[in-house]
This record gives structure tokens, sequence and C-alpha cells, in this order.
């Protein structure tokens, strides 16, 4: 399931969807990718347009390799690196917490319809089932 974190679009501060957007911008200039007109727009006025930088973001992270990683987001000389590597680690740890609340959803839903299929249907009508 992709990430569900705090969306830009949900998140009050008009500093952190900045920040969200400068960071994108960083990740994409130090990957030599082509920059992205949206985020460039959102990192100088927020409010201005709806982007989402954090889906950017994780997606991006996502696809690269250990070595570019350790490269580019845990580069000690660079704050916005630094920022990043803090961006990244804090949403790794929402997906973990949120992956293990799903994975606990569908295993209580498991064992509910399993127990659910061993009742007939005049078991299920008494205790007010369908």
């Amino acid at each position: 399931m992709p990430c569900q974190g705090p969306s830009d679009h949900e998140c009050r501060s008009a500093d952190e969807r900045a920040k969200r957007a400068r960071l994108l911008n960083y990740l994409l200039a130090a990957l030599g990718k082509p920059e992205n007109k949206a985020s460039k727009e959102a990192a100088a006025n927020p409010w201005s347009k709806y982007f989402e930088a954090q889906t950017h973001l994780c997606a991006l992270l996502k696809s690269m390799t250990q070595q570019q990683i350790d490269a580019v987001v845990y580069n000690p000389r660079v704050k916005d690196a630094r920022d990043l590597a803090d961006f990244w680690e804090k949403h790794q740890e929402e997906d973990r917490i949120r992956e293990e609340r799903e994975a606990s959803t569908a295993r209580f839903e498991q064992i509910r319809a399993s127990a659910l299929s061993k009742l007939t249907a005049q078991e299920r009508s008494a205790l007010g089932l369908k």
C-alpha cells in the first residue's frame, strides 16, 4: 500500500510544505534529474498550488540504491541532506507502524472470517450476525 503519512495537503504548516518541496528539489538536483517546476513553485510559495512533494520524495527515495542514499541522503556536509535524512527516517518509521497496523487488521479479519465460516445460518442469526 502506498505511503499514507500526513500528506502535504493535510499539513497545516506552510513551512513544512515548503521544506518538503525544497528537499525534493535538492534530491532531484543531487541525482542529476530534471527539476520539477511544480516543486520549485511549492518551495517558493507552498500555498500557491497543491503539490504532493511527500509522495514524490518517498517514491524517489525508494527507487535509490543504498550507495546513492549514503552519498546523497546521509551527506553530513549538506544541510538539505541532513534534513532529508531526518525526513526519510521519520517517514520509514511511520510506514513501518502503518504496515504493522494493516497486518494486524488483516490477521483479525482472517480469524473473524474463519470463525464466522464455522457458524450455521441459524447460529449467525441468533448472534445477530448476517
